[in-house]
């Protein structure tokens, strides 16, 4: 029987990922309400290493609890677009396609994607005329979804497994992955048995600089999921440790969404199995974090004071996204006072389960409901809007809880 990640994972503090220091200074304690029977995570502590300089989630599961949630709750099959991603995520791939091809020409190269979700971005090397190319998911049904759609081929095998069958490769793809892992000094050992030596990573991460620019949502960064929170130089200083020499660090700002933006950084690392020194202090993340927290703050009292209002009101709601923002919102406001009849949710891993004792339904639910909607999200809102009048054509009311120019 497959256990679910609320049954796996023993909570405990975290040393510095980049420089094992045991010193820290907490920025922020973020919490969660808890889906039934999957998403069992009810917060954690953001501190900062006082010896490196880098931010991090700390008192959170072990990596046995994030395996397990990635397997059996995942958010990245796109299952609301079935299976291919948004205009602004195919942007971001096709730009990370670009810089891979400046950076490893020689089109006969051999490419892992690691955490590839269904192989949007192995889709656009292929049509770049890269030919040798595989993806790695632990989101179980990934790989049929990346064959149907793009044929290319994605496994759910461990890095273990294929350093020992395959030749090595000459580049590996961590977009979007560093942030996710609890353990990432296993992660990065595993990475150099597949790489030749001079072989490349090339690493997408969200910019912890640059948060207090985009706060479309606050402490939206503090998610489920995102753990890790890097800034250039503790990018470099993490792959410094582990053999890796910087070609270059990029900081970008990439559409998230078709309303919404997100700082990154997009580096490529080479791998020489020379281990760096002593890390450099990193200055900047700390009082970066700071300022984000404060934006943060202040918006949420707005969004707080809409939430008061809506609970005063006592109008029925069905409210749409169970995610990393309502689970917050449900400890950090008066979320839990609104007069709510069911949620419902695209990700198919989070139907059919309960929060604060109501069901999460599939949207095609949402028929033999004539409630308003609040759509608790500001990110997705306008793509939730679309698929209610569009492909659902309800005529449910639209609340939301804030609205932005």
């Amino acid at each position: 029987m497959t256990r679910s990640a609320g049954q796996l994972g023993m909570i405990g503090e975290r040393d510095c990922p980049v420089c094992d220091g045991r010193k820290k200074r907490r920025l922020y304690k973020q919490r969660f309400s808890t889906l039934s029977e999957s998403i069992q995570l009810k917060g954690y502590d953001v501190v900062v290493c006082e010896d490196c300089g880098f931010a991090y989630a700390d008192a959170i599961p072990d990596q046995a609890w994030f395996d397990s949630y990635y397997s059996n709750a995942s958010k990245y099959t796109y299952d609301q677009r079935e299976g291919r991603e948004s205009s602004a995520d195919g942007a971001r791939l096709q730009s990370i396609a670009d810089m891979i091809a400046k950076h490893l020409p020689e089109r006969k190269s051999r490419i892992l994607d690691f955490g590839c979700a269904t192989g949007g971005l192995l889709h656009r090397l292929k049509q770049a005329g890269y030919l040798h190319l595989l993806g790695v998911e632990k989101t179980k049904s990934a790989g049929k979804v990346a064959q149907k759609l793009y044929s290319v081929p994605v496994v759910n095998d461990s890095l273990e497994s294929l350093a020992v069958v395959e030749e090595p490769f000459d580049l590996m793809i961590l977009s979007g992955v560093l942030e996710h892992i609890c353990d990432v000094r296993s992660l990065l050992l595993k990475t150099r048995p597949l790489l030749s030596r001079g072989g490349l990573l090339c690493i997408e991460v969200p910019d912890a600089v640059g948060f207090e620019q985009h706060v479309d949502t606050p402490f939206q960064e503090f998610s489920v999921e995102h753990i890790n929170f890097f800034s250039s130089q503790s990018l470099r200083n993490l792959l410094a440790r582990y053999g890796f020499e910087t070609i270059e660090v990029l900081r970008l700002t990439r559409d998230y969404t078709s309303i919404s933006k997100m700082a990154v950084l997009c580096g490529f690392f080479r791998f020489t199995a020379l281990e760096g020194g002593k890390p450099a202090f990193d200055r900047e993340t700390g009082p970066a974090m700071e300022q984000y927290i404060q934006k943060s703050l202040e918006e949420e009292k707005a969004i707080s004071r809409s939430i008061d209002e809506l609970a005063s009101r006592r109008t029925p709601l069905i409210v749409w996204g169970v995610g990393t923002y309502t689970l917050h919102l449900i400890e950090s406001t008066a979320f839990r006072k609104l007069n709510i009849v069911a949620f419902t949710d695209s990700n198919r891993n989070y139907q059919n389960r309960t929060l604060l004792e109501k069901p999460v339904l599939a949207p095609s639910d949402l028929k033999a409901y004539p409630h308003p909607i609040l759509i608790s999200t500001y990110a997705f809102q306008q793509e939730i809007r679309e698929q209610i009048r569009g492909n659902l054509e309800l005529p449910n009311d639209i609340v939301t809880l804030r609205e932005r120019n």
